[in-house]
């Protein structure tokens, strides 16, 4: 008998410390840094890099309800009435939409790209997958309104992880104008108990539910809370739901529930044939942007034809491995936005410091003043100073 409960009990320790490395693991995804995705979307042609550096923009630092940081940048456009804010994917960073900036500016809109909490450069402790998401995309729209002013418009547009954390935050912000949702998933836990089997090949009993009480007990949540799906027929905004055909992550049928469940007329459904998950642009960007086009002129959510489609796709630069230095000095040169912070429901980091940049990235030049130089001197002049290693 003796021996029966020392190996229950070895069973139960084993399930519950296993159960803690899924919820850690859910909760703090391996994240790619900010430079990383940066030389990505150079390497793969969805950024010019020289055009880049010539487009205005401004790095600032927006205050989530929850007390920590949001890291973004912002693509202003002279005049503009109207504000695209974009929310990237999982364990990616806010430059997952620098292709559509060419591509809204040509249709009138400034652009705000931001890091989602626990990823790039902004704050927060865990990913929640839109439970907390949804209220920080909502202090990034008040953010865009004192921008533009009481007669702005504002819109979301997200992939993935992004695209729910659009439709979610839609659900408590009726101020958006409209969502743009490429490769939702529509309840969290089915992408959970998808993961157990696929990637671990774990039951979901026991597993998923210790997991979950796991989650709810570090993170103030549980996957069930997070179901796009359950909010869109609550939506009087207008949806654009893009989709691939071959999406192995996310089936294609969570998108076709999605206009099924949407009020008659309200959303909009493509599917990119052949196109993997979040993999439509990569597929056809013509496409994929004259069906953004024509999504927002049926809602008159634009008022006239922009160029054309296929010329707002950046040429495949040459391959180059170098660090991109002004990079770190804009990311440093942050304006610094307070929103009004309930109390948080969780302990979050402090706000950022102008030390978070990117990696082996120099100080800026106030910092560098106030750093005296090494007595040393040689032949009159200062030696070079060092890079920075934060």
């Amino acid at each position: 008998m003796l021996i029966f409960l020392s190996i229950i009990g070895v069973l139960l320790l084993a399930l519950g410390l296993f159960s803690a490395y899924l919820c850690w693991r859910a909760l703090h995804p391996r994240v790619l840094p900010l430079l990383k995705t940066y030389q990505i979307e150079v390497e793969h042609g969805r950024l010019d890099e020289r055009a880049y550096r010539t487009w205005p923009k401004q790095e600032v630092k927006i205050r989530s309800p929850w007390g920590y940081y949001l890291a973004a940048t912002y693509f202003p456009l002279p005049d503009a009435k109207r504000t695209l804010i974009f929310a990237h994917g999982h364990g990616y960073s806010r430059f997952g939409g620098i292709k559509i900036v060419p591509f809204f500016h040509r249709l009138g809109f400034n652009v705000l790209l931001f890091d989602q909490r626990g990823h790039g450069l902004s704050g927060g402790n865990t990913c929640t997958y839109g439970y907390y998401e949804r209220h920080d995309m909502k202090a990034l729209t008040t953010w865009a309104f004192t921008q533009l002013g009481p007669d702005g418009v504002v819109g979301t547009m997200g992939e993935s992880l992004g695209a729910a954390t659009c439709l979610l935050h839609a659900a408590i912000d009726p101020r958006v104008a409209f969502v743009i949702a490429d490769s939702p998933y529509a309840r969290l836990e089915d992408v959970f108990k998808q993961r157990l089997r696929e990637d671990y090949r774990l039951p979901e009993i026991p597993f998923y539910h210790t997991t979950t009480w796991l989650c709810r007990l570090i993170a103030g949540f549980t996957p069930r809370q997070v179901a796009p799906i359950e909010v869109i027929s609550s939506l009087q905004t207008p949806v654009l739901i893009i989709h691939g055909s071959a999406d192995s992550l996310i089936p294609v049928e969570a998108a076709q529930e999605f206009q099924r469940a949407a009020p008659e007329g309200k959303c909009v459904l493509y599917i990119a044939e052949g196109a993997e998950h979040v993999g439509a642009y990569d597929l056809n960007p013509a496409a994929y942007f004259d069906q953004i086009t024509a999504f927002l002129r049926a809602f008159t959510l634009i008022e006239c034809e922009p160029e054309a489609a296929t010329s707002t796709a950046s040429p495949t630069p040459a391959r180059r491995r170098r660090t991109p230095r002004s990079l770190a000095k804009e990311a440093n040169a942050v304006s610094i936005t307070e929103t009004p912070a309930p109390r948080p429901l969780q302990p979050e980091p402090s706000p950022l410091t102008p030390d978070a940049v990117l990696p082996a990235m120099p100080r800026p030049e106030a910092e560098k003043e106030e750093t005296p130089p090494p007595v040393r001197r040689k032949r009159g002049r200062p030696p070079k100073s060092t890079l920075h290693q934060p």
